[in-house]
């Protein structure tokens, strides 16, 4: 049988890609045990398909990034009669579907640059960002067992974020699940601000990004807690302003 002499073997690339009717997918499989020509064909064109990339991620590429690349294979003056059916030969079909695979990957590669060019300018502001230290606290012992402890906290602003970073020393080494947890107070209220343990010599640093920059704090309290999964304070005071 000559290729591509009936209408179910112009239905080929529709029932590859799964564009066709349930009706067209039916007479084209109904066809296909009787076809020579187009059983090589969807042979081929799996294995063709079977070699696209599956881990590719789901991003919308820009749609005049689309056009770029477009153009760039294209000549925008060649055009099809409207009245004129081009019927797909084999050649054809593996040609037009690896400038398809082609045409993808070039796509997502560029559109991969522009993110990758984007990531590295956030990092650049972020480095250059002005750093400035807004108050420091200093801290006493509470705990005649610690008496020797002391330490410092920064409010660091940072461009558009606020941390808090403290450093202490002279604490008692923590134990199994043991850890310091910094405490902001305001009004009597407290909120973490995260948990570190000390070295052998009892010193300890810690660094927070506070989660909402504008809530205020007056004191700072550090606490000896049994773990890191308190949110309000369940052992004794250590260290306080």
């Amino acid at each position: 049988m000559e290729p591509y002499a009936s209408h179910e073997c112009n239905m080929l690339m529709s029932y590859i890609i799964g564009e066709c009717s349930k009706e067209e997918r039916a007479l084209f499989e109904k066809h296909l045990p009787s076809c020579l020509s187009c059983q090589k064909e969807v042979r081929e064109l799996q294995e063709v398909w079977a070699m696209l990339p599956s881990h590719l991620e789901d991003t919308e590429v820009p749609e005049d990034l689309k056009a770029e690349v477009m153009d760039s294979i294209f000549n925008k003056e060649t055009t099809i009669p409207k009245k004129q059916k081009t019927k797909w030969k084999p050649a054809s079909l593996l040609s037009s579907l690896a400038v398809a695979i082609l045409l993808a990957a070039l796509v997502f590669a560029l559109w991969d640059n522009i993110r990758m060019r984007e990531h590295i300018a956030t990092l650049e502001e972020q480095v250059t960002a002005t750093t400035e230290i807004m108050k420091v606290y200093s801290l006493a012992s509470t705990e005649q067992e610690m008496k020797l402890a002391k330490g410092t906290v920064q409010l660091v602003k940072q461009g558009k974020n606020k941390r808090i970073v403290a450093n202490v020393e002279g604490l008692s080494a923590t134990k199994g699940t043991e850890v310091y947890q910094v405490w902001l107070l305001h009004n009597g209220q407290r909120r973490s601000a995260g948990t570190f343990r000390v070295d052998s010599l009892g010193n300890g640093t810690l660094i927070y990004t506070m989660k909402n920059p504008d809530l205020p704090f007056d004191n700072i309290g550090i606490t000896l807690e049994p773990d890191a999964s308190g949110s309000q304070p369940r052992g004794k005071k250590v260290l306080g302003t």
